[in-house]
Parts: structure tokens; sequence; C-alpha cells
């Protein structure tokens, strides 16, 4: 019989490594890349193929929903005035060892459930 701790360590390892929110004040270009910036209204929801950067520029905290695929795969709530990194590969290959239905190639869904805006930076 397996001995569980060691697969513990492994997951923790890969969701630090893989799942990065990594919270900045730095801008995208120094986040590693290009991107296409979207406001999204409170309840607007908007797509990204590839990593992305979620800002909130507002004085309260902000809440938002990232679905992978086709279900909800994380709620978070950023600081004002951060910034949250996601690498989208990193986060649909935690979704997988979690055990999800998501295919490599699922773009990541970001809806806004605050009652403020958010900014959303697409990799391109």
């Amino acid at each position: 019989m397996m001995n569980k701790k060691p697969v513990f360590i492994l997951l923790a390892i890969l969701a630090v490594i893989g799942f990065t929110f990594g919270q900045s004040s730095a801008d995208t270009a120094s986040a590693g890349f290009d991107a296409e910036i979207s406001v999204l209204q409170p309840g607007m929801a908007s797509s990204c193929p590839d990593n992305f950067m979620i800002e909130n520029p507002g004085n309260d905290k902000a809440e938002l929903k990232v679905v992978l695929g086709d279900k909800a795969f994380t709620e978070e709530w950023i600081h004002p005035q951060a910034k949250q990194h996601y690498n989208r590969k990193g986060t649909l290959s935690l979704a997988k060892l979690r055990g999800e239905q998501v295919a490599i190639d699922d773009v990541a869904t970001i809806i806004n459930q605050s009652d403020k805006e958010i900014r959303l930076h697409c990799a391109k």
C-alpha cells in the first residue's frame, strides 16, 4: 500500500509551482508577457487562452471566479490596488491532479463577481 504522505507533499509542491497566485505591483511586461487589457464591469465575464493577470484598481477587495472548461475552478478575492498572476497551464495541471475533467487546451473564463470593475490582462 502506498504511503500517502509523499503524494501529499508532491501535490503541495506542484500546487506551489504550477498554481502560483503571486501578488505583485508589477505591470504585465515584468510579468513576462504582452497583454490585451479588458475592463470587466460587475457581472461581466471574459476568457483568456493563455496566462493572465487580474488587476483590482479599486479601494475594496474584488471577488472573481475562474472557470476552466465548463466548471468553476476557484473563487478568489484580490486586495485593493493589487494584481494577481495566473499560469493557465499550471492551473489546468492542478485541476487534473484534483481529479477535475479539464483538457489542456481549455481556456480560463474569468467572471467579475464584485460590485466594482476589475482589469483582465490576457497574454497575447
